[in-house]
């Protein structure tokens, strides 16, 4: 399963230890605005050693949302030539998560975070607990926490399903996390909704 971040460099500029998520099947996607002409030398120096896993692309024009509507396009590409490929958005626009909400019920895994570090917190937690049931919840909490909440049921349980890749969650696990997240409060139904209160 192949990972692409894709960085909205208008938007987030410290990428301090993003080096550390490209491993074997991780690409790295920086998306620079019309006038983004200079990289901090930091920054230079760790995309280097990344060699081809890291594409800088610079958009041609301007305009509102220009830089996003590019994200949007490679997100299209990228899971159009693998469909088990996961992304992730680092970008604190959230322009982005209607888009993320509908690529979540189509069952493709896509998620923003705000910053790097946000983006390594979410990953980190599925390894932490001993009990699958308490992993998947405490997972999908936290996932909620970070990244896009989708507003439908149908939503979240897709979102919830896609969690455990390569696993497959079956529907009777994800409506028993759901059942667990709602006991716990953390989430409701309101008039076909869901409500958060995480």
């Amino acid at each position: 399963m192949n990972k692409y971040f894709l960085i909205d460099f208008e938007n987030v500029q410290k990428l301090v230890g993003l080096e550390d998520l490209i491993k074997e099947n991780g690409f790295l996607k920086i998306f620079l605005g019309k006038n983004q002409t200079k990289l901090p030398i930091e920054l230079v120096k760790s995309i280097q050693k990344l060699g081809d896993k890291v594409d800088l692309i610079t958009i041609s024009g301007n305009g509102p949302n220009a830089l996003d509507f590019h994200i949007a396009y490679f997100i299209g590409v990228i899971m159009t030539k693998d469909n088990s490929s996961v992304c992730y958005i680092i970008s604190k626009d959230k322009g982005f998560d209607p888009l993320i909400e509908k690529l979540s019920a189509d069952k493709k895994i896509c998620m923003r975070c705000d910053s790097v570090s946000d983006l390594k917190k979410s990953l980190v937690p599925k390894k932490e607990s001993k009990h699958k049931k308490n992993i998947d919840t405490d997972y999908a909490l936290e996932i909620l926490r970070k990244a896009t909440r989708p507003s439908t049921l149908k939503g979240l349980k897709s979102t919830i399903a896609s969690l455990s890749k390569p696993q497959k969650l079956s529907d009777s696990e994800v409506d028993k996390i759901i059942a667990d997240l709602k006991s716990r409060g953390s989430v409701t139904e309101n008039s076909g909704k869901i409500v958060y209160k995480i």
